[in-house]
Protein backbone atom coordinates (compact mmCIF):
# COMPACT_ATOMS: atom_id res chain seq x y z
CA UNK A 1 0.00 0.00 0.00
CA UNK A 2 2.99 2.48 0.52
CA UNK A 3 3.88 2.50 -3.06
CA UNK A 4 0.58 3.09 -4.30
CA UNK A 5 0.29 6.85 -5.42
CA UNK A 6 -2.75 6.59 -7.88
CA UNK A 7 -5.54 4.58 -8.27
CA UNK A 8 -8.25 4.47 -11.48
CA UNK A 9 -11.80 4.95 -10.17
CA UNK A 10 -14.10 2.69 -11.60
CA UNK A 11 -17.69 3.70 -11.36
CA UNK A 12 -21.49 3.46 -12.17
CA UNK A 13 -22.05 6.87 -15.38
CA UNK A 14 -25.09 7.23 -13.19
CA UNK A 15 -23.03 7.95 -9.71
CA UNK A 16 -20.36 9.97 -11.41
CA UNK A 17 -21.74 13.66 -10.10
CA UNK A 18 -21.58 12.17 -6.36
CA UNK A 19 -18.94 10.39 -7.12
CA UNK A 20 -16.41 12.97 -8.53
CA UNK A 21 -16.82 14.90 -4.87
CA UNK A 22 -15.99 11.65 -3.12
CA UNK A 23 -12.93 11.59 -5.48
CA UNK A 24 -11.81 15.09 -4.34
CA UNK A 25 -12.29 13.95 -0.55
CA UNK A 26 -10.33 11.00 -0.88
CA UNK A 27 -7.57 12.43 -2.38
CA UNK A 28 -7.33 15.50 -0.15
CA UNK A 29 -7.70 13.05 2.89
CA UNK A 30 -5.00 10.33 1.44
CA UNK A 31 -3.04 12.13 -1.08
CA UNK A 32 -3.58 9.44 -3.58
CA UNK A 33 -4.36 11.04 -7.25
CA UNK A 34 -7.52 8.97 -8.58
CA UNK A 35 -7.80 8.65 -12.24
CA UNK A 36 -11.54 9.27 -13.17
CA UNK A 37 -12.40 8.19 -16.89
CA UNK A 38 -15.37 10.64 -16.84
CA UNK A 39 -13.20 13.95 -15.78
CA UNK A 40 -9.29 12.92 -16.33
CA UNK A 41 -8.94 10.68 -19.00
CA UNK A 42 -8.31 12.69 -22.33
CA UNK A 43 -10.50 12.27 -25.66
CA UNK A 44 -13.86 11.49 -23.45
CA UNK A 45 -17.15 12.86 -24.48
CA UNK A 46 -16.90 16.11 -22.95
CA UNK A 47 -18.68 15.10 -19.56
CA UNK A 48 -18.48 18.70 -18.38
CA UNK A 49 -20.43 20.03 -21.22
CA UNK A 50 -22.77 16.74 -21.12
CA UNK A 51 -23.58 17.85 -17.30
CA UNK A 52 -23.87 21.46 -17.76
CA UNK A 53 -26.50 20.33 -20.75
CA UNK A 54 -28.30 17.32 -18.97
CA UNK A 55 -28.75 19.16 -15.56
CA UNK A 56 -30.59 16.94 -13.33
CA UNK A 57 -31.77 14.29 -15.98
CA UNK A 58 -30.87 10.89 -14.54
CA UNK A 59 -30.77 8.95 -17.81
CA UNK A 60 -31.69 5.45 -16.90
CA UNK A 61 -32.25 4.65 -20.20
CA UNK A 62 -29.13 4.19 -22.85
CA UNK A 63 -31.23 5.37 -25.98
CA UNK A 64 -32.72 8.02 -24.45
CA UNK A 65 -29.28 9.61 -23.39
CA UNK A 66 -28.04 9.23 -26.98
CA UNK A 67 -30.78 10.92 -28.55
CA UNK A 68 -30.23 14.15 -25.94
CA UNK A 69 -26.56 13.35 -26.68
CA UNK A 70 -27.35 13.59 -30.10
CA UNK A 71 -29.82 17.08 -30.23
CA UNK A 72 -27.40 19.05 -27.96
CA UNK A 73 -24.40 18.40 -31.18
CA UNK A 74 -22.24 16.23 -28.55
CA UNK A 75 -20.17 13.68 -30.35
CA UNK A 76 -21.33 10.41 -29.24
CA UNK A 77 -19.35 7.92 -27.50
CA UNK A 78 -17.28 5.15 -29.94
CA UNK A 79 -17.01 1.93 -27.89
CA UNK A 80 -13.40 0.99 -29.07
CA UNK A 81 -12.22 4.34 -27.99
CA UNK A 82 -14.05 4.49 -24.71
CA UNK A 83 -12.46 0.94 -23.66
CA UNK A 84 -8.59 1.07 -25.33
CA UNK A 85 -8.64 4.55 -23.62
CA UNK A 86 -9.83 3.61 -20.40
CA UNK A 87 -7.88 0.24 -20.51
CA UNK A 88 -4.64 2.39 -21.10
CA UNK A 89 -5.78 4.98 -18.08
CA UNK A 90 -5.71 1.11 -15.69
CA UNK A 91 -2.07 0.06 -17.29
CA UNK A 92 -1.11 4.05 -16.04
CA UNK A 93 -1.96 3.45 -12.69
CA UNK A 94 -0.71 1.50 -9.50
CA UNK A 95 -4.61 -0.13 -8.83
CA UNK A 96 -8.00 0.54 -8.90
CA UNK A 97 -10.60 1.50 -6.90
CA UNK A 98 -14.05 0.55 -7.71
CA UNK A 99 -17.50 1.77 -6.27
CA UNK A 100 -20.16 -0.75 -6.74
CA UNK A 101 -23.33 1.34 -5.88
CA UNK A 102 -26.87 0.64 -6.54
CA UNK A 103 -26.83 2.06 -10.37
CA UNK A 104 -25.96 -0.62 -13.09
CA UNK A 105 -22.24 -0.81 -14.56
CA UNK A 106 -20.98 -3.08 -17.00
CA UNK A 107 -17.70 -1.51 -16.91
CA UNK A 108 -16.56 -1.23 -13.32
CA UNK A 109 -16.83 -5.25 -13.03
CA UNK A 110 -14.85 -5.20 -16.47
CA UNK A 111 -12.22 -3.10 -15.08
CA UNK A 112 -11.77 -4.62 -11.84
CA UNK A 113 -11.10 -7.76 -13.71
CA UNK A 114 -8.78 -6.59 -16.38
CA UNK A 115 -6.57 -4.91 -13.40
CA UNK A 116 -6.82 -8.03 -11.38
CA UNK A 117 -6.40 -10.67 -13.34
CA UNK A 118 -4.45 -9.58 -16.27
CA UNK A 119 -2.25 -6.84 -14.72
CA UNK A 120 -2.08 -8.23 -11.00
CA UNK A 121 -2.94 -4.85 -9.46
CA UNK A 122 -4.90 -4.43 -6.37
CA UNK A 123 -8.22 -3.53 -6.70
CA UNK A 124 -9.65 -2.00 -3.70
CA UNK A 125 -13.53 -1.93 -3.84
CA UNK A 126 -16.10 0.10 -2.11
CA UNK A 127 -19.77 -1.83 -1.99
CA UNK A 128 -22.23 0.47 -1.04
CA UNK A 129 -25.01 -1.87 -2.80
CA UNK A 130 -25.43 -4.86 0.23
CA UNK A 131 -26.64 -6.96 -2.44
CA UNK A 132 -23.28 -6.89 -4.34
CA UNK A 133 -21.62 -7.40 -0.63
CA UNK A 134 -19.86 -10.84 -0.46
CA UNK A 135 -20.15 -12.26 -4.50
CA UNK A 136 -17.99 -14.32 -5.48
CA UNK A 137 -16.24 -12.57 -8.41
CA UNK A 138 -16.19 -9.43 -5.95
CA UNK A 139 -14.35 -10.81 -3.11
CA UNK A 140 -12.42 -13.43 -4.91
CA UNK A 141 -10.59 -10.29 -7.29
CA UNK A 142 -10.43 -7.65 -4.36
CA UNK A 143 -7.74 -6.86 -2.77
CA UNK A 144 -9.90 -5.49 0.20
CA UNK A 145 -13.65 -4.48 0.39
CA UNK A 146 -14.54 -1.72 2.05
CA UNK A 147 -18.84 -0.24 2.65
CA UNK A 148 -18.06 3.79 2.68
CA UNK A 149 -15.46 6.26 1.62
CA UNK A 150 -14.16 6.53 5.19
CA UNK A 151 -13.70 3.03 5.82
CA UNK A 152 -11.11 3.19 2.99
CA UNK A 153 -9.67 6.33 4.04
CA UNK A 154 -8.81 5.29 7.30
CA UNK A 155 -7.43 2.12 5.89
CA UNK A 156 -4.87 3.71 3.41
CA UNK A 157 -3.78 6.06 6.19
CA UNK A 158 -3.43 3.41 8.62
CA UNK A 159 -1.49 1.62 6.11
CA UNK A 160 0.91 4.39 5.02
CA UNK A 161 2.31 5.00 8.77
Amino acid sequence: MRNIRSLYMAHPFGDRLRLREEEKRIEAATGLNLVNPFYDVKGRLDIAQFDKLAKDRTFKDRDERQKWIASWGLKPSIPKEVVERDLKAIRGADGVLAFFTDKISVGTPMEVFYASRVLHRPVYLIIEDRSKMGHPWLVYYATAIYTTVDEFITSINMARQ
